[in-house]
Protein backbone atom coordinates (compact mmCIF):
# COMPACT_ATOMS: atom_id res chain seq x y z
CA UNK A 1 0.00 0.00 0.00
CA UNK A 2 3.11 2.52 0.76
CA UNK A 3 4.59 1.57 -2.79
CA UNK A 4 1.01 2.57 -4.65
CA UNK A 5 1.11 6.04 -2.24
CA UNK A 6 4.64 6.74 -3.61
CA UNK A 7 3.80 6.22 -6.83
CA UNK A 8 1.02 8.28 -6.57
CA UNK A 9 2.80 11.44 -5.42
CA UNK A 10 5.59 10.79 -7.68
CA UNK A 11 3.15 10.80 -10.74
CA UNK A 12 1.53 14.26 -9.51
CA UNK A 13 5.30 15.54 -9.21
CA UNK A 14 6.53 14.29 -12.95
CA UNK A 15 3.02 15.83 -14.46
CA UNK A 16 3.62 18.87 -12.53
CA UNK A 17 7.17 19.10 -13.65
CA UNK A 18 6.53 18.22 -17.11
CA UNK A 19 3.74 20.69 -17.50
CA UNK A 20 6.18 23.18 -16.03
CA UNK A 21 9.22 22.34 -18.15
CA UNK A 22 6.98 22.47 -20.98
CA UNK A 23 5.60 26.32 -20.36
CA UNK A 24 9.05 27.48 -19.29
CA UNK A 25 11.02 25.98 -21.63
CA UNK A 26 13.35 24.64 -18.98
CA UNK A 27 15.79 22.44 -19.58
CA UNK A 28 16.62 21.26 -15.69
CA UNK A 29 12.85 21.25 -15.43
CA UNK A 30 13.12 18.69 -18.16
CA UNK A 31 15.57 17.07 -16.99
CA UNK A 32 13.88 16.00 -13.35
CA UNK A 33 10.49 15.31 -15.79
CA UNK A 34 12.79 12.50 -17.38
CA UNK A 35 14.31 10.61 -13.87
CA UNK A 36 10.76 11.03 -12.48
CA UNK A 37 9.36 9.21 -15.88
CA UNK A 38 11.83 6.68 -15.60
CA UNK A 39 10.89 6.14 -12.15
CA UNK A 40 7.30 5.87 -13.05
CA UNK A 41 8.50 3.07 -15.26
CA UNK A 42 10.04 1.32 -12.85
CA UNK A 43 6.98 1.20 -10.85
CA UNK A 44 5.03 0.16 -13.26
CA UNK A 45 7.17 -2.85 -14.19
CA UNK A 46 7.31 -3.56 -9.99
CA UNK A 47 3.42 -3.46 -10.25
CA UNK A 48 3.17 -5.96 -13.54
CA UNK A 49 5.71 -7.93 -12.44
CA UNK A 50 6.07 -8.56 -8.68
CA UNK A 51 2.53 -8.16 -6.80
CA UNK A 52 -0.22 -9.99 -7.04
CA UNK A 53 -3.66 -9.50 -8.84
CA UNK A 54 -6.92 -10.00 -8.44
CA UNK A 55 -7.58 -8.81 -12.02
CA UNK A 56 -5.54 -9.62 -15.18
CA UNK A 57 -7.35 -6.69 -16.46
CA UNK A 58 -4.90 -4.75 -14.19
CA UNK A 59 -1.86 -6.16 -16.05
CA UNK A 60 -3.26 -4.48 -19.28
CA UNK A 61 -3.85 -1.09 -17.12
CA UNK A 62 -0.28 -1.39 -16.01
CA UNK A 63 1.47 -2.02 -19.59
CA UNK A 64 -0.83 0.67 -21.18
CA UNK A 65 0.76 3.30 -18.07
CA UNK A 66 4.30 2.43 -18.84
CA UNK A 67 3.97 2.47 -22.63
CA UNK A 68 2.14 6.12 -22.05
CA UNK A 69 5.31 6.56 -19.69
CA UNK A 70 7.77 5.26 -22.23
CA UNK A 71 6.51 7.24 -25.02
CA UNK A 72 6.93 10.08 -22.87
CA UNK A 73 10.25 9.74 -22.63
CA UNK A 74 11.14 9.14 -26.19
CA UNK A 75 9.37 12.36 -26.44
CA UNK A 76 11.14 14.09 -24.01
CA UNK A 77 14.53 13.00 -24.71
CA UNK A 78 15.24 15.65 -27.92
CA UNK A 79 12.68 18.57 -26.06
CA UNK A 80 15.45 18.37 -23.23
CA UNK A 81 18.63 18.68 -25.52
CA UNK A 82 16.35 21.64 -27.61
CA UNK A 83 16.07 23.24 -24.15
CA UNK A 84 19.40 22.96 -23.29
CA UNK A 85 20.83 24.25 -26.50
CA UNK A 86 18.45 27.71 -26.17
CA UNK A 87 19.87 27.77 -22.59
CA UNK A 88 23.48 27.48 -23.80
CA UNK A 89 22.74 30.05 -27.21
CA UNK A 90 21.73 32.85 -24.43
Amino acid sequence: MASICVFFVVQLMRLDLGRRANRNEHANATKFFLIFTVLACLFYAYFALYTTYVLTVDIGFGLIGFFFAFFQILISLPVYLAFKKAEDAV
